[in-house]
């Protein structure tokens, strides 16, 4: 009964092309993308100005993703307190919006991210993408770094890579 619901899940999403190529910022290079503008983080959520980068970033984050100082697309992210993340970017779902990934603590002030997801063509796997970013964080509830995305095809061939900055916003709970 598990195996045949799976099977009919993984094909329905064949068939009506519900998956997606993940987090797939090159086409965001190329288009317009509507901007979310919050507020400045409120008091609400500023910690201890000695709080460390591994405590200040466990929440959820709007996020900004420029490219020669061009937003191209923004990201919902949660950083969990067990060194887990996920993403869901501001990308239409065919083209992928949803990722997952580990991070740790470089140092006091600076997290890292490793990050990844799948990548499809008309509903066909056609690869993955890795992403690294290296973040500061502030206990104003801000942070700022620098990622690296790379895309691979399914025998692991590099086919493009973006590079470019990160801007974060905390959101209150």
């Amino acid at each position: 009964m598990k195996r045949s619901f799976i099977l009919l899940l993984a094909s329905s999403v064949l068939a009506f092309g519900g998956a997606a190529q993940a987090c797939d910022l090159s086409q965001a290079l190329h288009r317009n993308i509507p901007r979310l503008v919050l507020p400045e983080p409120s008091a609400a959520i500023r910690l201890p100005a000695d709080t460390s980068a591994s405590r200040a970033v466990v929440g959820t984050w709007l996020v900004n993703l420029s490219v020669n100082g061009n937003t191209i697309a923004q990201a919902l992210v949660q950083w969990h307190d067990d060194g887990t993340e996920w993403q869901s970017i501001s990308q239409p779902v065919d083209s992928g919006n949803v990722c997952m990934g580990s991070w740790k603590a470089v140092d006091l002030k600076h997290v890292y991210r490793y990050h990844m997801g799948w990548t499809y063509s008309s509903g066909t796997l056609s690869g993955y993408i890795i992403e690294t970013e290296t973040d500061r964080v502030t206990a104003k509830g801000t942070y700022k770094g620098d990622f690296d995305t790379k895309f691979y095809d399914t025998n692991g061939n590099l086919v493009n890579e973006i590079t470019g900055t990160t801007a974060g916003t905390k959101l209150n709970p």
